[in-house]
């Protein structure tokens, strides 16, 4: 396994891939999918106009027919690791579109959602892959569109993946349980999290004032959320009818209700 160089004054140096300016999206896509790239380290400018992609340990050796007859380099990482994806960006890229990118972004699990604006839209991957690149718990980033559909859900544009795949399916955590979700065919928000809270707390507050568990009905329970704070809670809910307009959400909903259900316990814990 090849290890990084020491210099003999103490700094240390990488092995970083020289490519094309114009390529630097492709083999950055590349380095990821086969995890050759160093993370947290940002993209340098050589003087020959190429940009050098640092690589990690498992990357092949110079010479290696992987790379199709681009150099290994070794060079100083750039600077200290970044602390915002734009600071993986070009600094010339950055400096001239600064006021037009991204401000905010949404993760789904593994999915990040990004709106892009119609002036940076031809940076639209790179700014897709500067966002994979500092973000290591990111699979897939996809462009939001708008809405669409009768149930006006997310139109998602993939953008740019960490393994190839682009499926937009992902499990995200809310109050201590797991749901499946899906921005591409279901309405979520995780922003209505301390909503769904309240729910239970109202709930918890009608099981007591009734002296006995209830009887739930959710004819617009989407992918299941607040059931899932309803369930989570012993003799709450003696039992449920839930639902949704939206046959893409009942599937999801189906799987959560079933892993929800696994998960159910009793006031004593068993």
């Amino acid at each position: 396994m090849l290890k990084p160089h020491l210099r003999l004054d103490g700094a240390s140096i990488m092995r970083h891939l020289s490519v094309p300016s114009a390529q630097t999206q492709h083999w950055l896509q590349r380095c990821r999918l086969e995890k050759w790239l160093a993370e947290h380290i940002g993209v340098s400018s050589l003087a020959d106009g190429n940009k050098a992609i640092p690589l990690n340990d498992t990357a092949p050796s110079d010479g290696d027919e992987s790379w199709h007859g681009n150099a290994i380099v070794e060079l100083e990482p750039r600077g200290k690791a970044p602390t915002h994806w734009s600071e993986h960006l070009d600094p010339e890229t950055y400096n001239a579109h600064k006021e037009e990118l991204p401000n905010a972004y949404e993760t789904q699990g593994d999915v990040l959602i990004v709106k892009i604006e119609d002036s940076v839209w031809h940076l639209a991957e790179t700014i897709a892959d500067a966002m994979l690149t500092q973000l290591p718990n990111i699979r897939l980033v996809c462009a939001d569109l708008g809405v669409q559909g009768d149930f006006r859900v997310r139109d998602l544009h993939p953008l740019a993946t960490r393994d190839g795949t682009t499926g937009t399916r992902t499990r995200i955590k809310e109050n201590g349980y797991l749901l499946w979700v899906d921005a591409s065919k279901v309405y979520f928000s995780a922003r209505l999290s301390n909503e769904r809270i309240g729910t239970l707390e109202s709930a918890m507050k009608l099981r007591e004032h009734l002296g006995r568990e209830l009887i739930v009905a959710d004819p617009y329970a989407g992918v299941g959320p607040s059931m899932g704070a309803l369930l989570s809670q012993p003799e709450l809910v003696k039992g449920y009818r839930a639902g949704d307009l939206n046959p893409d959400a009942v599937e999801l909903l189906n799987d959560n209700l079933a892993y929800l259900e696994g998960r159910r316990k009793n006031i004593d814990g068993t």
